[in-house]
């Protein structure tokens, strides 16, 4: 399959897909709509899930390290502007990184889990003010008790 019939066959279940999104997104990761999937690398192949996600015009979207195995270019270009623009459009973005250095930037809301169960819910600016300290700090005084 390639990357133009994978777009063409998600464009079908989803009634608030917007195939100028999908395009554009093509074009800002980079990627050959003509190109075979199972020829992509990895990080494409991330890339193409992201484009794919986001024409769905989702309402609410849940990321599982969804930056791991991006390019540092594209990493950035996804967190500054791809993140801030769904929130900005009303989507509400469930997050979950190992990397919550690159979070600090973006994060409204924060949530951090231990053992399976939830330690933490508040406004990031408040525990910030709280805890005086990077994101990566707070998280590791409440996760690894540093």
């Amino acid at each position: 399959m390639t990357v133009r019939g994978l777009l063409a066959f998600n464009a079908k279940f989803y009634p608030k897909w917007d195939p100028k999104r999908a395009a554009a997104d093509l074009e800002r990761f980079g990627l050959d709509p003509k190109a075979r999937i199972g020829a992509l690398s990895r990080g494409q192949k991330l890339k193409l899930g992201l484009a794919v996600a986001l024409a769905a015009g989702p309402e609410f979207l849940i990321l599982d390290d969804p930056t791991s195995g991006l390019d540092v270019p594209t990493r950035q270009d996804f967190l500054r502007d791809v993140i801030r623009e769904l929130a900005a459009s009303g989507t509400t973005i469930l997050f979950a990184s190992h990397l919550v250095h690159e979070l600090e930037r973006i994060v409204e809301r924060l949530l951090v889990l231990k053992g399976g169960r939830l330690v933490l819910d508040e406004d990031f600016d408040k525990v910030k003010a709280t805890h005086q300290a990077s994101l990566e700090d707070i998280f590791c005084r409440l996760v690894a008790g540093a």
